[in-house]
């Protein structure tokens, strides 16, 4: 039987692995395929065409120069890169020339907010209308509610926004003259109010009215995923023999479903649960394009149009760290709830 500690020991290694292994990958995608593919470094062709090709040899050696893009791939880039990225040092972007850690810092926000609030109300809502759906199982409720949630995830998010962008807030502009909501663009979550001599930041409710069209959109492309999963999860446990003899013996459904059928399903839950939180942070990008919502899914999208690696790379090494925490805070979680794991 393995003990709690082995077990955090072994788990904390394989997600330390899995960070180191994101690393080495992003640098051979990145930096090592274009040099193959190309001949050379993309990015210097990237500030070639920002110049408009009218960019003096020295001003291109010196942006070589800076970024090390004349040194040899391995070992020298790759170390250097390597060592960066374990301290936090992201470096400047090629794009905007300012710091990739600053211009992460400043969209984070806007990203926790818009895709944490959809993953927490489309996890509560495919919960409750999975279990109300496995509940019902067979029943014309069943039928409808599983429709309509693989209808709308099978929806395309950017269709679904263009809609909402034109029935919601164009439409009613042009035909009555009512702002119901904005075309797009972000404000700050919060906002400085004078007390006296002090600013005192406090919420800014405008920001609600932003964010009300992107976080519609997401959550109505994702609800309905979680309600299949959830129902099929608990309909796979209520189709377990142990369930059969519990009715048998005259215990009542809800006390099955609150003592065994949720416990049992809680692992698997709790595991997909982890892996989408690392999607808080990559962004939904083509919302945040669609919605022009100053977060992380639009960076992204400007920097891979604009072959800005540094910011890239960086993205994606933040992303691998969720990930693996969030795994690591599963696997504990499951240690907890299986007595399986625990060899009990």
């Amino acid at each position: 039987m393995p003990s709690f500690a082995r077990y955090l020991v072994f788990k904390a290694l394989n997600r330390f692995l899995l960070v180191i292994i994101v690393l080495i990958v992003e640098f051979i995608i990145l930096r090592v395929l274009p040099y193959i593919v190309y001949g050379f470094d993309p990015a210097v062709m990237i500030i070639k065409q920002a110049e408009q090709q009218a960019a003096r040899k020295a001003d291109i050696n010196e942006f070589i120069e800076r970024f090390g893009l004349n040194r040899p791939l391995f070992p020298d880039q790759f170390i250097y890169y390597f060592t960066k990225m374990l301290q936090f040092d992201f470096g400047i972007s090629f794009r905007t020339r300012t710091p990739v850690s600053m211009e992460i810092m400043e969209r984070i926000p806007n990203t926790v907010i818009l895709l944490g609030l959809s993953l927490v109300i489309s996890i509560v809502l495919g919960l409750v209308l999975g279990l109300y759906a496995a509940m019902n199982r067979g029943k014309r409720v069943d039928s409808a509610l599983i429709t309509l949630g693989m209808l709308t995830y099978a929806f395309p998010s950017y269709i679904l926004g263009i809609l909402l962008l034109i029935f919601l807030a164009y439409m009613p502009k042009v035909l009555w003259g009512v702002t119901l909501f904005p075309l797009g663009g972000s404000t700050s979550p919060v906002k400085p109010v004078g007390v006296g001599s002090l600013e005192i930041p406090v919420p800014n409710p405008e920001y609600l009215w932003y964010l009300a069209l992107p976080l519609l959109s997401l959550t109505i492309v994702s609800f309905g995923g979680w309600t299949y999963y959830v129902r099929q999860l608990v309909l796979a446990e209520l189709g377990q023999d142990y369930i059969t003899t519990a009715v048998a013996v005259g215990l009542r459904m809800s006390y099955i479903m609150r003592s065994y059928v949720l416990r049992n399903v809680s692992p698997p839950f709790t595991t997909t649960v982890a892996l989408n939180i690392p999607f808080i942070l990559s962004g939904a990008i083509i919302v945040e394009t669609i919605f022009s919502w100053h977060g992380l899914g639009r960076y992204i999208y400007e920097s891979v149009v604009n072959y800005d690696y540094p910011a890239i790379q960086a993205i994606l090494y933040i992303i691998a760290i969720i990930t693996a925490i969030s795994l690591f805070i599963a696997d504990i979680l499951i240690y907890k709830l299986d007595p399986r794991i625990r060899g009990e």
